[in-house]
């Protein structure tokens, strides 16, 4: 094992700011959540005088996973099930033209992908025949192959890698568990068992990948991302069981915390204390949490609402007539939210809807570009620019809530 040195924790504690460095606006959405915090937070206010529809384009008839963008580009892999069908594709953000796209066969998953560099990485299932599970690396701008990495599964689905540090990191394993993959070669740097759980991933921080899976010893794992070692955990006796998919990440909250829905729960898991802050229900929490402002953003009986991160307490609510679904995405003044076919704009400050479009899907924001990525196989982009204001774009000042929505 390599020692940990100054120069990793630096590079680890530059890189996994969250998806903002110095209050800029990030440059990519490389990963589920946006970014190895899987937060759903973009430290911007988008402008919703011009938010504008872009392009819609047919990618598949199955369904899109969330999107991985940046550069100028977005790249979407579709839901497969033991079909050889294009499965990868990577589409201009300008225009919505296909620039280059890729097949792997009849693998039993294509899963999500990831973006790091110039590099896109997504891992794929095996086959009936000789086509064993990989974890795969595309050239971003070319689709060029770039290299191929064997990991040991079963028949799982994942959510996209999340990649930190040269370091891409992912659920696996034949019965479960974490591997470490390096971002630049094929090379595995190592596995952890942990319980048998598909549909997660691992959020990160500088020093160590969290992992949050079930029986037979529900837990919150805190691996040492260096040696792979689980060096402390925090169990969730609470835990229920309603099958072999998490279908969540972890969240990391600014207050030693990692915040996550299951069982009808909202969990506050407290890294101080390797305990159980606080648990809210069951009570109806659905959904992945997303987590600014010292707030929780959860989806409470179909309702959007918004709770304390540190104590548990509840803020506020909104609710439209459908309920909403998934994960969302959390800016300076703004929630994101959908349903099964409308996406809403909801002001922190004044708790109300400023925004609508008939049409839904997995939500991403990069490029000044809010995609959707459907169920029904399309990809959809829609203008949804920062603001603009006097002293420059808005990024990160949470102090400005009671100003009105430009």
């Amino acid at each position: 094992m390599r020692p940990r040195s100054t120069l990793f924790v630096l590079a680890a504690l530059l890189s996994s700011a969250g998806g903002r460095a110095d209050g800029q606006i990030p440059a990519s959405w490389p990963t589920y959540q946006g970014n190895p915090r899987h937060s759903g937070y973009v430290p911007a206010t988008f402008d919703v005088t011009r938010f504008a529809l872009r392009w819609s384009v047919p990618l598949s008839t199955l369904p899109v996973h969330q999107v991985a963008a940046g550069e100028h580009r977005v790249f979407a892999s579709v839901s497969t099930y033991h079909a050889d069908v294009t499965a990868l594709f990577a589409v201009d953000t300008a225009s919505g033209s296909l620039l280059w796209s890729k097949s792997f066969g009849p693998v039993s998953r294509v899963n999500p992908p990831a973006l790091a560099g110039n590099a896109v990485y997504l891992q794929t299932g095996k086959s009936t025949g000789s086509i064993p599970p990989l974890l795969r690396a595309f050239d971003a701008a070319s689709g060029d192959f770039l290299f191929q990495q064997q990991f040991e599964a079963q028949w799982e689905s994942y959510l996209a890698p999340t990649i930190d540090g040269g370091v891409v990191y992912a659920n696996g394993g034949y019965y479960g568990g974490m591997y470490a993959f390096d971002a630049s070669s094929p090379l595995t740097l190592w596995f952890l068992p942990l319980n048998q759980y598909d549909e997660w991933t691992p959020a990160l921080d500088p020093l160590y990948a969290y992992a949050y899976t079930g029986e037979y010893s529900p837990r919150l794992s805190i691996v040492d991302r260096l040696t792979g070692i689980e060096v402390r955990s925090i169990p969730d006796p609470g835990f229920s069981w309603n099958g072999w998919s998490m279908d969540l990440a972890p969240a990391l909250g600014d207050h030693d915390d990692v915040l996550a829905i299951q069982g009808e729960r909202l969990i506050s898991f407290d890294l101080a204390t390797d305990s159980i802050r606080y648990e809210i229900g069951p009570a109806f929490f659905t959904g992945q949490v997303a987590v600014a402002h010292d707030l929780i953003f959860a989806i409470h009986a179909g309702a959007l609402t918004v709770w304390d991160e540190l104590t548990g307490r509840f803020r506020w609510s909104w609710a439209t007539q459908e309920p909403l679904i998934d994960a969302m995405i959390v800016t300076d003044r703004q929630v994101v939210a959908r349903t099964a076919d409308t996406t809403y704009l909801i002001d922190l400050a004044s708790h109300q809807a400023v925004w609508s479009y008939p049409a839904s899907g997995r939500l991403a924001w990069c490029d000044d570009t809010l995609f959707l990525a459907g169920d029904d196989g399309w990809l959809t982009a829609i203008d949804a620019p920062a603001a603009l204001f006097a002293d420059g774009f808005e990024t990160g000042d949470t102090g400005r809530w009671s100003a009105a929505v430009p």
